[in-house]
């Protein structure tokens, strides 16, 4: 696949950055659901962040970047869970496991950057955090609707399995041909896999303001019907 990586990571961090400002005005504009929005933003502006950082992390000089890039793209999905457990009531659920992932992707990422450095066994690890903190994130949807899903979250739960078929892949890629020894020079299906990741940001983006704007319907006609003005549990 003749295509630069580095053109891909920038329309990635374009995208999420913009992302991030659109979310950021629904935090301004989100009431009840602000610290929703919030985490959310969040979530997409450190994806960002991190995606500018791997422009540095194949210099030999920057081999602490290696470990923050990715740090801070594990963040990015620990932010869209957090974000998840307050739009549904649950604020901090499943926090004790994303935290447990992000310190063992830091000592993880240590390892093997500065004593046995290995790009394979870094996206292994990368790719199994993405699968454990996603799944934290469709058990915290399913736990609290269960057969009651409605369209946005089934949608969002998609998308979040599509998030783990994806990274299984990178798994299976990694194990199963020879590997990159450098991010410049990834194979077809990491690139491929990358360049998904553009329009799947976007629809996450359109998901999340799809759950409010469904929630804050639901909670106007619920209060038209009995009358109830009080908050529906949103932290």
């Amino acid at each position: 696949m003749n295509l630069d990586i580095r053109t891909i990571i920038v329309c990635i961090l374009v995208v999420a950055y913009t992302n991030a400002a659109t979310l950021l005005l629904g935090c301004r504009q989100g009431g009840s659901f602000r610290s929703v929005f919030g985490y959310w933003s969040l979530g997409q502006a450190l994806l960002a962040t991190g995606m500018v950082l791997i422009f540095y992390s194949s210099l030999p000089s920057n081999k602490m970047v290696i470990v923050i890039s990715n740090l801070l793209m594990i963040a990015a999905s620990v932010a869209v869970q957090e974000g998840i457990g307050r739009f549904v009531g649950r604020r901090g659920y499943g926090r004790n496991v994303c935290l447990a992932v992000l310190v063992f992707q830091i000592t993880a990422f240590t390892y093997l950057t500065y004593v046995q450095p290995s790009l394979q066994c870094r996206t292994i690890i990368f790719s199994i955090a993405v699968v454990v903190i996603s799944g934290v994130s469709i058990f915290t949807l399913w736990h609290h609707y269960r057969w009651k899903l409605q369209a946005p979250e089934k949608c969002l739960i998609f998308l979040l399995v599509i998030r783990i078929l994806l990274t299984v892949s990178r798994v299976v890629n990694a194990l199963m041909h020879e590997y990159a020894t450098d991010v410049t020079q990834l194979g077809s299906v990491e690139m491929l896999v990358i360049m998904i990741l553009v329009p799947y940001s976007v629809g996450l983006t359109l998901t999340f303001f799809w759950l409010v704007t469904h929630k804050s319907g639901t909670r106007i006609s619920f209060r038209r019907m009995v009358g109830d003005k009080s908050a529906d549990g949103i932290q």
